[in-house]
């Protein structure tokens, strides 16, 4: 399933946070008490510097609620128009958009960062490249990107797979707590995307303060294909350079 073009899906997943079963409250108090502490965290690690920030793929954005705003404007932005009235809640953001995160309507180079938390996983490799590249074009060059990541294995994911076979045996169909997650956190594919969508890593966690469900993955743009091109031609000028300031051998015998 292509769960980007699966928009119901996602606004059917965001309805059902609302209802007072347990898993919806237990989710919800694990963003309030546990994974909010771990953005706010992140944040002041590696978002040093002023200006807009936008959670891309918030949900219900309850992850945000303990962020130290000292000179940020925070944008919630999501693919599911409904899931921004329970953004709406969370005091410390700023505005609201509905919107695409493989299309962002911002400027090129006008962000001070993004982040999202369990979005990631939901995308295969080529889709996941695809809305890094939008995210990389619109931040500043000195913007961070952090991705809260769930990796293969994980505390939830010892703890629910059960718990989800078991309620799949029950209701004769299958169950899952989240939707697909085709793409959850490995070594070699936080390299691989971060490689591709032309980030560079800056730091990778696991924190307590996640209930080690997440990894946390900082990045920022790549710029070293800019700066090899420019060595690459003070290399040659130097080179020609060089070639000017050779001295004539006297002595090899030509006349």
């Amino acid at each position: 399933m292509n769960i980007h073009a699966d928009r119901n899906s996602w606004e059917s997943h965001w309805d059902n946070t609302g209802k007072t079963g347990f898993m919806a409250k237990f989710t919800e108090w694990m963003r309030f008490n546990m994974l909010a502490n771990s953005v706010r965290d992140s944040l002041d690690k590696y978002c040093k510097i002023d200006g807009v920030y936008i959670e891309a793929g918030c949900g219900t954005s309850q992850t945000s609620d303990k962020i130290n705003k000292k000179g940020k404007f925070i944008i919630a932005l999501d693919f599911a128009k409904n899931t921004l009235y329970n953004a709406m809640k969370v005091k410390k953001n700023d505005a609201f958009i509905n919107a695409d995160i493989m299309k962002m309507p911002f400027k090129d180079n006008s962000i001070a960062g993004i982040w999202n938390l369990g979005v990631v996983e939901h995308f295969p490799h080529n889709e996941a490249v695809e809305f890094m590249k939008e995210f990389k074009r619109i931040l500043k060059p000195e913007g961070t990107l952090l991705l809260f990541w769930p990796p293969k294995i994980s505390v939830d994911t010892i703890i629910l797979r059960p718990i989800e076979f078991i309620i799949s045996l029950y209701k004769g169909r299958k169950y899952t707590v989240f939707p697909a997650e085709p793409y959850r956190a490995t070594k070699s594919r936080v390299l691989n995307v971060a490689k591709d969508a032309g980030f560079r890593l800056i730091g990778v966690e696991f924190p307590a303060s996640t209930g080690f469900t997440h990894w946390v993955v900082a990045l920022r743009p790549e710029l070293s294909g800019s700066i090899n091109a420019d060595n690459r031609k003070l290399r040659v000028q130097a080179n020609r350079t060089n070639q000017k300031r050779q001295p004539v051998n006297k002595m090899d015998g030509s006349r």
